[in-house]
């Protein structure tokens, strides 16, 4: 249904409608064979060119990570990427005084150039670390 103004009527109540994801947390009745889920995962890519950098969206970005990160459910796995003429891979393994980098630099033959298990990480398990390059990452490409 639509109102005068061709906008649907329950947009304020559908998040589908006015986010670019959406969770829905369902009982057990939906999961296949009484599995539970695998945890949510999130690999966040920034735009770190000198002009991302300069403008500010570099560190916009760092900081909207760094207040949404603790909001997410323990369990969740968090791997971050950043671009500018070369892909950016961060070893985020648990434990690391500080995060590796890895570049790739052929975007044309792309390959992650570490395995999955340590560029996505637990963020509870990693947090240190994470929050250590969310922190260093402006620095970084200045």
């Amino acid at each position: 249904p639509l109102d005068h103004s061709g906008l649907r009527v329950d947009l304020a109540q559908r998040p589908e409608l006015r986010r670019g994801a959406v969770d829905f947390a369902v009982g057990k009745d939906y999961f296949y064979k009484g599995r539970t889920p695998a945890p949510a995962c999130y690999l966040f890519v920034i735009e770190v060119t000198s002009v991302a950098v300069k403008s500010g969206l570099l560190r916009s970005a760092c900081t909207a990570l760094q207040k949404i990160l603790p909001t997410l459910p323990a369990n969740t796995k968090v791997g971050l990427m950043t671009y500018d003429t070369a892909a950016h891979f961060f070893n985020l393994t648990p434990g690391r005084q500080q995060p590796q980098m890895l570049v790739m630099p052929d975007l044309q033959a792309g390959f992650m150039p570490i395995g999955r298990e340590a560029v996505v990480v637990s963020y509870s398990e990693a947090k240190t670390v994470f929050d250590a390059l969310l922190a260093k990452l402006p620095s970084m490409f200045e």
